[in-house]
């Protein structure tokens, strides 16, 4: 997620996946021009590829499928409304950092 100064909001996606000790999680949170609820995933883990549904309770609710290489996170967001959005989300500190 960034700020973007012209229209003072807030856009984009942020993951964070971590282990939980016998599977991996991973918060979720999308901005259209104001930040929205934090959304905790179930990952399913497969090799270097991962998968978690986004519950139909959250502000885009669907699917995602990535994998892993070369330290980043490539993948699509495959939204219950029929849309699609393929991300490579920048590896570092958080928005809120």
């Amino acid at each position: 997620m960034h700020f973007v100064e012209e229209t003072g909001g807030v856009v984009g996606t942020e993951i964070t996946i971590v282990y939980a000790g016998d599977h991996f999680q991973g918060a979720l949170q999308f901005a259209e021009s104001t930040p929205g609820r934090l959304v905790v995933v179930n990952v399913i883990q497969e090799g270097s590829a991962g998968r978690f549904a986004v519950p139909d309770d959250s502000e885009l609710p669907g699917s995602f499928t990535g994998m892993v290489s070369d330290g980043l996170l490539r993948g699509t967001f495959h939204f219950k409304d029929g849309g699609t959005e393929a991300i490579v989300p920048r590896r570092g500190k958080s928005y809120w950092d």
